[in-house]
């Protein structure tokens, strides 16, 4: 099917809202329209249904799996990435902490998928961050499968959270000087769209990047991220590391 076959590219400037909502029916099941579209030159795609399938597919296509998301619990999803080359950080709660976490058994089921991974390959990690991320820092780079970062407490004024959603995905390759793995990312996903379950019952979008230049800025972003990531076992509410966001903290508003 042509994916911008139900895309009306015609929209009449001067159409009237208060028209449409005067027509719309409450007491009837309204079916939004599908306004996903590919470019010309298909190395960017929108989508706004389906999306936890259009993840899934890309999964079973590429071997490794990086990225940085507020959460990650949706089980279809984490069934997909069992056995892949993953590395991956998400958003610092008690939710997936042994100790902390409110519902044990739940924090102990995430655990036992996460622990279904592969860890990501270091070497590529460490190349990366090493060449092109912060390269005076004496911070080893860590690769544990599953990372958090940001607060873990609500109220506090503490920056920063880590609210990104961002995947890369891609293949190794051996590198033709040394022969180590290097990663090389190929497809980039970004947009509201959430690892959970709770987002398939959501309005939400994804844009589905191969553009390359993009889906590496978008890998130098998740290494820097990595790099100042925690176990999810943590033991500070507070962030350690300390990642800034501006020079000037000034620029940082607390509400």
């Amino acid at each position: 099917m042509d994916p911008n076959s139900n895309l009306n590219l015609n929209v009449n400037s001067n159409l009237n809202f208060n028209t449409l909502y005067d027509v719309y029916d409450p007491t009837v099941h309204n079916l939004c329209t599908n306004y996903s579209a590919t470019s010309p030159c298909s190395s960017l795609r929108f989508v706004t249904r389906n999306i936890q399938t259009e993840i899934i597919v890309l999964l079973q296509q590429w071997p490794v799996f990086v990225g940085c998301h507020s959460w990650l619990s949706d089980y279809e999803i984490l069934r997909n990435m069992e056995r892949k080359s993953v590395g991956f950080c998400i958003n610092k709660e008690t939710t997936y902490h042994m100790v902390k976490a409110s519902d044990k058994e739940y924090a102990a089921t995430l655990m036992g998928k996460y622990n279904m991974m592969k860890r990501f390959d270091s070497m590529s990690f460490s190349s990366l961050h090493r060449n092109t991320i912060l390269g005076k820092t004496e911070k080893t780079a860590t690769t544990d499968v599953i990372r958090c970062m940001g607060v873990s407490t609500h109220g506090r004024k503490e920056n920063p959270r880590m609210h990104n959603k961002i995947l890369i995905l891609g293949i190794l390759m051996k590198n033709i000087n040394d022969e180590s793995l290097v990663f090389s990312p190929r497809v980039g996903v970004t947009g509201s769209y959430n690892l959970t379950m709770n987002a398939r019952r959501s309005l939400e979008n994804v844009c589905i990047i191969q553009e390359p230049t993009i889906v590496q800025s978008m890998y130098c972003e998740w290494a820097q991220i990595m790099i100042y990531s925690e176990p999810l076992q943590w033991i500070s509410d507070l962030p350690f590391p300390v990642m800034r966001l501006y020079n000037d903290d000034s620029m940082i508003e607390n509400e």
